[in-house]
């Protein structure tokens, strides 16, 4: 009986391809793949081929999770950069309606309501004016003391044209629009161009070139000549 059961055992192994090894199931799982504790078997071990495939792999998730993360932090940026240009040009919108003010108040029509309108929209651009204020220094705070010396420059030159504004005679006809003296207001620009270069900075972009000032030209020194006479050149 065992002789015939070992025949039978070496005839399967020859036919499964596998080979002979301890106990009588060897070459099924020989034939299979498999070791003796459920390993696979290998004849090569760990190739330079898959190590390559591996590390492709690896480096295809790798660089496409930096992509993923880059493109979010460039949409990202452009949104803020986005949202601080709009709020900045608003806030500087604010200060140059109330430096507006002055105009509007030479120019009212007769009535108490005219100054009851005017009084409201006065009062509605100082509450923009503290609310962009307010929003600089929580989303741009190195904009918020360039902005706050600006809305003191306006306050101190068009608040004081303002109340000179009220004293003058309301306009009796539309020939009385026109002041045909503009109020000056250097105060404000100077101080609105150092606001405009701090909102430039927030945003990344160049300076605005400083302009400048046109110098006198000099006169021509006088010569004498021999004859006596004065000449210039």
């Amino acid at each position: 009986m065992i002789g015939t059961h070992t025949l039978m055992h070496h005839r399967a192994v020859e036919r499964l391809g596998g080979v002979q090894g301890p106990g009588p199931w060897w070459g099924l799982f020989g034939a299979a793949g498999l070791g003796q504790h459920g390993g696979v078997v290998t004849t090569a071990g760990w190739t330079w081929a898959q190590t390559a495939v591996l590390l492709a792999g690896l480096i295809s998730v790798a660089g496409a999770a930096i992509t993923v993360a880059l493109t979010y932090g460039l949409n990202q940026r452009a949104a803020r950069r986005e949202r601080h240009s709009r709020l900045f040009a608003e806030a500087l919108t604010a200060i140059e309606d109330y430096a507006e003010m002055p105009y509007r108040i030479r120019r009212r029509p007769r009535g108490l309501s005219a100054q009851h309108e005017l009084t409201e929209q006065i009062s509605q651009i100082q509450s923009r004016i503290a609310f962009h204020q307010a929003w600089m220094w929580i989303e741009a705070p190195s904009v918020a003391e360039p902005y706050a010396e600006l809305v003191r420059a306006a306050k101190a030159q068009a608040g004081t044209q303002m109340s000179e504004a009220w004293l003058m005679p309301v306009a009796r006809s539309t020939a009385h629009f026109n002041l045909k003296v503009a109020y000056p207001r250097d105060k404000i620009n100077a101080a609105r161009s150092r606001c405009i270069d701090a909102m430039r900075d927030v945003l990344g972009r160049q300076r605005l070139p400083t302009p400048r000032r046109a110098t006198p030209p000099i006169p021509p020194s006088p010569v004498i000549t021999a004859t006596g006479q004065t000449t210039r050149r």
